[in-house]
């Protein structure tokens, strides 16, 4: 008898009692087929303090695997820890080195100040505070600021392609300063060669 390759089995998941905790708590696990891997798994699971809230994000998560097959979830990758290694992996062999010194210099700010944050949670708003900090601080120009937001909508942009995040978190919303007219000829902005080569305006 031919043998028939198995159906590809659907996602599960599950709710039970965490038994790591002092206080009882609740973990919802979902476990579904690797998009990327055929033939293997792989597993989820977060938290909860109510067994209702644990069942409600395993319902969504099913729905989410369900619906899309080659739905990968979020990254939980801190966001420093990604744009540190974007620029080193991506960024670094795009560009010369000079350039990518400039990337990395622009870069920091943004390390700095949100790179404990998970990549999946930065908003627009935490972008922009960073901006305007810069600027109200005198640590950076209109210009070298221009520099940071290229290099991080770049970023996100390629994080949404890998498929580490979705394509409406990010930078979609912040918006680099413009130079006002006290420093618009001393700082014209980043000059065409500056600007990564790749350019999709997905995030801003």
């Amino acid at each position: 008898m031919k043998n028939v390759p198995n159906r590809p089995r659907n996602p599960t998941g599950f709710v039970w009692s965490h038994p790591d905790t002092q206080t009882k708590r609740w973990q919802g696990v979902v476990k579904y087929p690797d998009p990327d891997k055929p033939g293997q798994w792989k597993t989820r699971s977060k938290t909860f303090e109510r067994k209702a809230d644990a069942q409600r994000w395993v319902d969504e998560a099913l729905a989410e695997h369900r619906k899309n097959p080659q739905y990968r979830p979020p990254s939980e990758e801190a966001f420093g820890v990604y744009l540190s290694r974007w620029l080193t992996d991506v960024a670094r062999a795009r560009v010369r080195d000079t350039t990518w010194r400039a990337y990395a210099h622009a870069a920091h700010p943004l390390i700095d100040r949100l790179g404990a944050k998970p990549l999946k949670a930065v908003t627009p708003l935490d972008i922009q505070a960073v901006y305007t900090a810069l600027l109200s601080e005198g640590r950076f120009q209109p210009a070298t600021i221009r520099i940071t937001h290229n290099v991080c909508r770049q970023a996100l942009d390629d994080a949404v392609d890998w498929g580490l995040i979705p394509a409406n978190s990010g930078a979609q919303g912040e918006t680099a300063p413009r130079a006002s007219a006290r420093h618009s000829s001393a700082y014209p902005g980043p000059s065409p060669s500056i600007r990564l080569p790749r350019s999709k305006p997905k995030h801003c």
